[in-house]
């Protein structure tokens, strides 16, 4: 997303009007290991499969199932459990792992393009520090909403991000 929305400024000039994050920290703190990372790390040392030199997206199934499952994401063991569509979902899942691990931020502006982030209480991934960090990214209006949800809030609470999107694509500032 925010290379996406990156492009279409500076290749463009064209700024969306809004700007909504869900599940995802800021861009210049994707590599920093925080308590998620430190506790997946404690729980991967145990498994006999784990390749303490490979990265996450390159451990065997097992392994990789375990990591998934640390995000809390309901959908997840349904996925896991059927196999057809783990067959066809897992290497999605993997590619998206591997271009995170290979992303490298790099500094500019705050856009001048309001943001809205939302993020779960319960998540373990995104904390709301890591929610709040998405402000460095504006110049203009920057709201956070926080939700009694876990890691996947679209899906928890679909029926509130839509009202969100509406409200705030109604009203543009």
């Amino acid at each position: 997303l925010f290379e996406t929305v990156r492009t279409l400024i500076r290749a463009h000039g064209l700024a969306p009007v809004h700007v909504f994050v869900s599940g995802a920290r800021p861009p210049d703190e994707l590599h920093r290991p925080q308590d998620f990372e430190t506790a997946l790390l404690e729980k991967l040392l145990k498994l006999p499969g784990y390749s303490l030199f490979a990265p996450i997206h390159q451990q065997p199934d097992e392994v990789f199932s375990t990591a998934m499952l640390e995000f809390n994401v309901v959908a997840t063991e349904d996925l896991l459990a059927n196999s057809e569509l783990r067959r066809l979902i897992m290497p999605v899942i993997r590619a998206e792992f591997e271009m995170s691990s290979k992303y490298r931020f790099v500094p500019e502006e705050p856009w001048d393009v309001a943001i809205t982030c939302l993020t779960g209480t319960r998540d373990l991934y995104v904390s709301a520090a890591n929610a709040r960090g998405w402000s460095r990214f504006t110049k203009r209006r920057f709201q956070l909403l926080l939700v009694d949800t876990e890691h996947f809030l679209v899906v928890d609470e679909d029926e509130l991000v839509l009202r969100v999107l509406n409200r705030e694509l109604a009203h543009p500032l």
